[in-house]
């Protein structure tokens, strides 16, 4: 799975793909190409991971932009879901 470029509105076609996602016990979602996500997009990404680690999956968010993984840790997705920062 990858979200790439501009991630905007709760009803994004890259969200609802991640929604449909049914990787196994662990999905590792790549973040090398986003460059943003709006407010209402990130809150549909924090009800899908919690969602989805009441069912028991790992939900982990490689390479984020670094304002990004910020904007994830302030609304909460980091309880829910591993972030890892993009090294540049």
């Amino acid at each position: 799975m990858e979200l790439v470029g501009h991630v905007l509105g709760a009803d994004d076609h890259q969200l609802r793909s991640l929604q449909s996602a049914q990787h196994g016990a662990a999905l590792r979602i790549e973040c090398a190409r986003l460059i943003r996500v709006d407010f209402s997009a990130a809150g549909s990404v924090l009800t899908w991971v919690n969602s989805a680690k009441a069912h028991g999956k790992c939900i982990e968010f490689v390479h984020l932009p670094r304002l990004v993984a910020a904007f994830f840790s302030l609304i909460g997705i980091n309880e829910h879901a591993r972030l890892t920062v993009r090294a540049n």
